[in-house]
């Protein structure tokens, strides 16, 4: 279109300039200008293609190609890169299923605001839902699950994600806490429930960074080790982290191996004559701290709590989980724990700490401590104050304020934070082959089967093929674990035949458990959009992705992960990132 007047032709090329058609165009003259061409030699076209030319050194065939090729089209665009990125995406997408042929995914939403308040979980509610629905093609009023992290926009009982997508997509999309994060959860709650607990791990991070920021300081401590004839064991702890607490067993039992060594490392960085003043200071701080029974017991106090949840925690990192199996370790780490609730478990834990202070000529007893006490009347022996011994304290101060009182915030939040994952464990306990034989077994079956009554209009007849298999499985004598059930069904063809428990196996097989395998996804952007290429648009990022997590589940992430589908929910204000893991199963 034309125009009539200079000023309409100005506001016209300001138009056209902020255009997509116009920043293309000037990109491909840009690219034109600035790149001297296939082959030349002084020149930096970028790593895809001085990629290939280096590459064309070793191959006549990709060297002729990119010289002499047959036609003009030689497909080394970004272009060509971005259409062929996209096909490898979607084939990917397409392809990728499980031995339980259930199709297997994982896909990334990315949302910006312009402000730093919360974001609007209306916002995060159409994102996914459109996502679900028109990218992907599926079903909302098929979900029967979704597992999230904890965070507030997400998980909230009245206006959270989860409530919105129970309230519009399907009232059966069983909500549970991410596991994993749970457990972290409970660990946090109680090494953060006294300043004694919290100080504990201070001090632990606080050696750690010590004794290695520095390579001369790190030399000492392994010229200690040597003398001693102790096996080296680097340090192991980190920045304290809000994830995965429970491998901070690999910090404290590095320093119970090397508790000698750092304590003489300690000393001779204190008194060394090339110490600078700030590093003798704290050399003489950590030394004073670490020399302490009380430090000594809490080392060996927490390195045996990290111990009893350690095989719970890696186990919830997984990517394939099992509702009963992580119910069985759940309860019985609760056990392990309420086994420490008896005087003689402190009693062990004493006088282990006792022979480590020995070995370190370090204090064998917890300090004294003044404690003030009421006045008694004049008829009595008045004393304003007391000095306890330290057998004294052990029994009636640090045992009940400090030790049990860690102990009951353990068990407590155990038994709350996991109760809704156990009562949805406990409504699909009666697929277990295990409980085939129990008394309530068919009634069971039945408050299952009605509970997804939208699924199988008649529950009655999930109780007929109940029967019928349990009868089979007796008569076969086979030995299955719940979650080997619908393979063998399938395998075996018998899904057909019983179509009601196929489908509950499908619910059973999707249920989530952990958000861990979603936040792994995450990982997977560091490697791809690093500082260079920051600038990457947003499909090739995200087929880009998709294509690495597909590489990594040859080590079984996509082929072998539980829940059907997961969400990564991205969340850009500014230049803070954060990020919601989000499970969702369907039928």
């Amino acid at each position: 279109m034309g125009f009539s007047s200079f000023k309409k032709g100005t506001e016209r090329i300001e138009t056209h300039e902020r255009s997509c058609a116009h920043q293309e165009a000037e990109k491909a003259y840009l690219m034109t200008k600035e790149h001297a061409g296939l082959g030349a030699p002084d020149s930096n076209e970028g790593n895809f293609l001085e990629l290939l030319k280096l590459l064309a050194h070793y191959d006549s065939i990709l060297e002729q190609h990119m010289n002499n090729p047959v036609s003009s089209v030689t497909y080394l665009s970004h272009l060509s890169q971005n259409k062929l990125i996209a096909a490898l995406s979607k084939e990917t997408l397409n392809s990728t299923i499980d031995i339980t042929r259930m199709d297997q995914f994982s896909f990334s939403l990315r949302y910006i605001t312009k402000t730093s308040s919360s974001i609007d979980v209306a916002s995060f509610y159409d994102l996914l839902h459109n996502s679900l629905t028109k990218d992907l093609g599926l079903n909302v009023n098929d979900l029967r699950g979704q597992a999230i992290d904890g965070a507030r926009t997400m998980s909230g009982q009245l206006t959270g994600l989860q409530a919105r997508v129970k309230q519009n997509c399907s009232d059966k999309a069983f909500y549970v806490h991410c596991c994993a994060h749970n457990l972290n959860l409970i660990l946090m709650d109680a090494a953060c429930c006294l300043c004694s607990a919290k100080l504990f791990f201070g001090t632990l991070e606080t050696l750690y960074y010590f004794l290695t920021s520095s390579l001369p300081r790190f030399k000492i401590l392994e010229e200690e080790q040597e003398i001693m004839q102790l096996e080296r064991t680097v340090l192991t702890l980190k920045s304290l982290s809000d994830t995965r607490w429970a491998s901070r067993k690999q910090a404290t039992e590095a320093v119970i191996k090397s508790f000698p060594a750092i304590l003489k490392a300690l000393s001779r960085i204190q008194h060394h004559h090339n110490s600078t003043p700030k590093a003798a200071s704290e050399a003489d701080g950590l030394l004073s701290k670490l020399s302490t029974f009380e430090f000594m017991f809490m080392l060996v106090f927490w390195n045996d709590l990290l111990k009893r949840t350690y095989i719970l925690s890696n186990y919830l990192q997984k990517e394939s989980l099992d509702v009963n199996t992580a119910v069985n370790l759940i309860d019985s780490t609760v056990a392990q724990i309420r086994e420490l609730r008896i005087e003689e478990a402190f009693d062990s834990m004493e006088n282990t700490a006792r022979n480590m202070a020995r070995e370190s000529d370090a204090a064998t007893e917890f300090a004294e401590q003044r404690i003030r006490k009421r006045k008694t009347h004049f008829d009595k022996d008045a004393e304003d104050d007391h000095i306890e011994d330290s057998r004294h304290k052990i029994n009636f101060g640090f045992k009940a304020e400090i030790y049990f009182y860690i102990l009951n915030v353990f068990v407590g939040q155990f038994e709350s934070r996991f109760s809704i994952f156990k009562k949805m464990a406990k409504l699909f306990a009666v697929l277990c082959p295990k409980w085939f034989e129990h008394p309530d077994a068919e009634e069971k079956m039945l408050e299952l089967a009605r509970f997804y009554s939208e699924d199988m209009p008649k529950p009655e007849d999930a109780v007929e093929e109940f029967r019928s298999f349990r009868a089979l499985y007796s008569e076969l004598n086979m030995d299955l674990t719940t979650d080997a059930v619908l393979p063998f069904l399938i395998a075996n063809n018998m899904d057909r035949a019983y179509p009601h428990l196929t489908i509950l196996h499908r619910i059973y097989k999707t249920l989530p458990i952990s958000s861990a395998s979603a936040g792994r996804s995450f990982s997977r952007l560091q490697l791809i959009k690093t500082y260079l290429p920051s600038c990457m648009d947003e499909a090739r990022l995200s087929n880009l992705t998709l294509l690495s997590v597909a590489v990594r589940g040859a080590e079984t992430f996509l082929l072998d992960w539980q829940p059907a589908f997961f969400v990564c929910l991205f969340v850009c204000q500014y230049k803070v990132v954060k990020t919601f893991g989000f499970s969702l199963c369907f039928i």
